[in-house]
């Protein structure tokens, strides 16, 4: 089963670890190789992550070595979006933030009911003998097939594949739930727009327009995170570790081919960890400072767009919103239609409004803004990827060299998580021409 804990923020590293290298706990392997494939198709948090810990402290020679999978389901985006509406300073807004936390915390529910699912099952596999590690991936194949049955690895034994076979026949009537527990996240809305389309009580025209003028303030918000908007985390295994088992617990690769733990074995001397710290700095200041010029020029992008339809939001409101059934259809449903080679004028049930023309010649009479606001719009519709800040490390280096320097005050202390005196900042900079040189 799994158990849902009040969560502990990622603390930050203080100095060097000797590593222990074990398997999880073979169930919960299932549910992490399931968490990196709904992260891969986006159907949870984009910021969440995998990590391990023990249910007993393994500080002792002979303590048992049983495992845990941890999940926090967490985005920073979704974060800074609900800030975004909190700071907008009126009750509309903080009714946006208030729906925006109930369709997040439905979607997690969604995963995690489904991942608990995939934990017992998995449970279940391994009592035949088998890896109930593989089980993910079998299911996942299954699905393609017409009779439901898994594809097989070619190298497996018959015996195995017999098991398996038995295993999945056995096990018809959980497997369907399970797949009906998938459908039901994938169907589930992926915005928060959406997400107001669905429910059942009407939502005030007020906050659906706030809504979508507001649809890309997370660029503009705050990542500082607040109490009331916290991650979720779950635990899978067979107990819930106590809190000074897992505090010595580091953080835990989430590429399934290398999941490991690290332990502080022992207690490095103060010259050790700022002689570690400070070398850490060197690759990774770089890429925070990347992040936060990255970042800054997607402000400037966003105060662009707002100042390219300042006022047509609420003359579009004004002329097209009207109307029972047409309330919810606005400027930026246009704009993502435009982006998505729809009709300007479709709405989210498919209907074509019924005033489609002139929504048409609104388009054709404000055409140059709104291409504009389309293009950046485009640009910041997708969260960069590690693989996109590394070609954009590349490509901006100067700049981001720059920016690293005038910053480097703010950037280490965000990076050591302490007060940066002169002396730990000279030894930084020799340390740094030490390593360019």
């Amino acid at each position: 089963m799994s158990y849902i804990t009040p969560v502990t923020w990622k603390g930050i590293y203080n100095g060097p670890k000797r590593e222990i290298h074990l398997n999880i706990d073979e169930p919960a392997k299932s549910v992490v190789k399931e968490l990196q494939a709904l992260k891969k198709d986006g159907l949870i948090d984009q910021d969440t992550m995998v990590g391990a810990g023990p249910t007993k402290n393994l500080l002792s020679e002979d303590a048992d070595q049983d495992w845990v999978a941890e999940v926090t389901f967490w985005s920073e985006r979704e974060n800074a979006q609900w800030q975004a509406y909190k700071t907008e300073g009126t009750a509309t807004g903080l009714q946006a933030a208030d729906y925006q936390q109930q369709w997040l915390t439905e979607r997690r529910q969604l995963t995690i009911e489904y991942l608990d699912q995939i934990f017992t099952l998995a449970d279940s596999f391994e009592d035949l003998d088998l890896d109930a590690g593989m089980f993910s991936t079998l299911f996942r194949g299954s699905l393609d097939q017409e009779d439901g049955q898994p594809i097989l690895p070619s190298n497996m034994s018959p015996d195995v594949a017999e098991s398996v076979e038995l295993f999945w026949n056995r096990n018809q009537e959980k497997i369907a739930e399970l797949e009906k527990s998938l459908s039901k996240l994938v169907e589930f809305p992926s915005d928060l727009d959406g997400w107001l389309s669905s429910q059942d009580e009407p939502v005030a025209d007020e906050v659906r327009q706030l809504v979508d003028r507001m649809k890309n303030a997370w660029i503009d918000g705050s990542d500082q995170i607040d109490n009331s908007f916290r991650p979720m985390e779950v635990w899978y295994g067979s107990s819930l570790p106590s809190s000074e088992d897992y505090e010595n617990a580091m953080v835990v690769d989430e590429d399934m081919s290398g999941l490991w733990v690290e332990f502080n074995k022992y207690a490095p001397d103060a010259q050790e960890i700022q002689d570690y710290t400070i070398w850490n700095d060197i690759s990774g200041l770089f890429e925070m400072a990347a992040e936060r010029y990255m970042k800054q020029e997607n402000q400037i992008l966003y105060q662009e767009m707002n100042t390219l339809v300042s006022g047509l939001y609420s003359e579009f409101d004004t002329r097209f919103g009207g109307g029972v059934g047409f309330s919810d259809f606005s400027l930026q449903d246009m704009v993502d239609n435009y982006l998505a080679g729809k009709p300007l004028a479709q709405m989210d049930d498919g209907r074509i409004h019924p005033d489609f023309q002139a929504v048409e010649s609104f388009w054709e009479n404000h055409e140059l803004a709104l291409l504009h606001y389309s293009d950046r719009q485009e640009r910041l519709n997708t969260p960069p990827k590690m693989s996109d800040l590394n070609r954009y490390m590349t490509d901006n280096r100067a700049a981001i060299e720059r920016y690293m320097m005038t910053n480097l005050d703010s950037l280490l202390t965000q990076n050591r998580g302490d007060t940066v005196t002169d002396e730990n900042k000279a030894a930084y900079l020799q340390l740094r021409a030490s390593v360019r040189a």
